[in-house]
C-alpha cells in the first residue's frame, strides 16, 4: 500500500527527515511515534502531498507520490494536528463545503455527507454551529471531513490532542470501526494513547526512524511502555 524508501527532507540546513524507509501492508493501523520534533509531521507533509519530495522515494499502489500527487491525494484522507474548521458554519455545512472543495460529483453529495456523518457519529449534530460542540465532537467533524470522499488511506495527526479519558476512548472506537476500510496512520508524540489501536510502531527521533516493530516486543522491554519508548529514545535499550 505504501512503500517509503530512503526519504530525506531539509528545511535550510536542518535536517527533518534523514534516509527514512518502511513498507504499510493495506488494513494496518500504524501508530507513529516520536517526540516533538522528531520529523512525524515532515513525513505526513510528504505522505500527503503537502510538501515535495526532495529525496528519496514514495510509492502509495505502486505509484509515486512525485508524479502522482494529485490523484494519489484523492485516495489520501487527512486530519492535520491544528484540526482547521469553520466554526461558524454547522457541521452539515462545513461537510458540504469540503464535498465540493474535493470536486465530489454533485449526485453523491448528499450521501457523502450523509455518510461521513454516520460513520463518526454525528447525525445529532448535523444542524449544530462547530463552535457550540465539544472538543470531542469537533475531532469527529475533522475525521468526517477527513473520510467524505472514502479514501483508501487515513493519516491523523494527534487525532487526541486536548481530549479528556471518555473522548479519547470515543475517538479510540471511532478509529477501529474505520479500519474496516482504511489504512490508517496515526501519529502521537504520547504513546499511551495510542498503543490499544496501533498492533506497530514506527519510532521517530532527530530526522531517524529509530524503529519500525510490533507495539507488544517495544512492551517486552519494558512492562510499561512509555519507560519502554523513553528508554529507546534515550539509547538505553
Amino acid at each position: 500500500m505504501i512503500t517509503v524508501k530512503d526519504l530525506s527532507h531539509q528545511y535550510g540546513n536542518t535536517n527533518a527527515l534523514k534516509n527514512i524507509s518502511f513498507h504499510i501492508n493495506p488494513g494496518e493501523i500504524i501508530g507513529l511515534i516520536g517526540p516533538n520534533g522528531a520529523g512525524k509531521s515532515t513525513l505526513m507533509s510528504l505522505l500527503t502531498g503537502i510538501i515535495g519530495i526532495q529525496n528519496g522515494h514514495c510509492q502509495i499502489k505502486g505509484k509515486s507520490i512525485k508524479t502522482h500527487r494529485q490523484s494519489l491525494q484523492t485516495q489520501i484522507g487527512y486530519l492535520s494536528e491544528t484540526n482547521p474548521l469553520y466554526s461558524q458554519l454547522s457541521v452539515q455545512e462545513f461537510l458540504l463545503f469540503i464535498a465540493q472543495a474535493r470536486q465530489l460529483h454533485h449526485k453523491q453529495i448528499p450521501s457523502a455527507i450523509k455518510t461521513s456523518m454516520q460513520r463518526c457519529h454525528l447525525e445529532e449534530k448535523a444542524n449544530h454551529p462547530i463552535h457550540t460542540l465539544s472538543k470531542g465532537y469537533q475531532q469527529r467533524v475533522g475525521i468526517a471531513q477527513a473520510i467524505i470522499h472514502q479514501p483508501e488511506i487515513l493519516i491523523l495527526d494527534e487525532p487526541m490532542n486536548g481530549l479528556d479519558p471518555k473522548q479519547m476512548r470515543q475517538i479510540r472506537s471511532l478509529i477501529t470501526e474505520l479500519q474496516a476500510s482504511c489504512t490508517i496512520i496515526i501519529s502521537s508524540h504520547i504513546l499511551s494513547e495510542i498503543e490499544e489501536l496501533c498492533p506497530r510502531l514506527l519510532i521517530l527521533n532527530k530526522a531517524t526512524l529509530l524503529a519500525d516493530m510490533a507495539t507488544k516486543e517495544l512492551k517486552k522491554n519494558n512492562h510499561h511502555l512509555e519507560s519502554a519508548f523513553l528508554s529507546l529514545i534515550e539509547g538505553t535499550l
